[in-house]
């Protein structure tokens, strides 16, 4: 995470007077990573995910586990040898962004009876 985003990440959870400590504050900045992702991909899709029910949200939840487990493999390969690099690890965690997504999701619709 750089300077600017952590600044703001330590600002958001002095607001919710939550500790911020150094793994609050790195927990905070993924949620907010995958805020992102959320408002990209919706900007695309708009509002699929209310259309399609927690069903929907469950069915995709189980799909990006089970990429990020096969993702997971790929990423120790390329731990494990030294190919990798911050872009392409970046680009894997994509997965696992959208099951945090995935999951808010299936809270929002069973919350709203969807």
């Amino acid at each position: 995470m750089d300077e600017q985003l952590k600044s703001r990440v330590v600002e958001i959870l002095d607001v919710l007077e939550i500790d911020t400590r150094e793994e609050n504050v790195e927990h905070m900045g993924v949620l907010v990573e995958a805020m992102g992702l959320y408002i990209s991909r919706n900007a695309l899709y708009g509002d699929l995910w209310k259309k399609k029910g927690a069903n929907d949200s469950l069915h995709h939840m189980e799909s990006k586990f089970l990429r990020t487990q096969t993702l997971h493999m790929v990423i120790e390969q390329l731990q494990a040898t030294g190919d990798g690099n911050k872009e392409a690890a970046a680009e894997l965690l994509d997965s696992p962004l959208d099951l945090i997504n995935y999951s808010a999701f299936y809270i929002q619709n069973v919350r709203a009876g969807r």
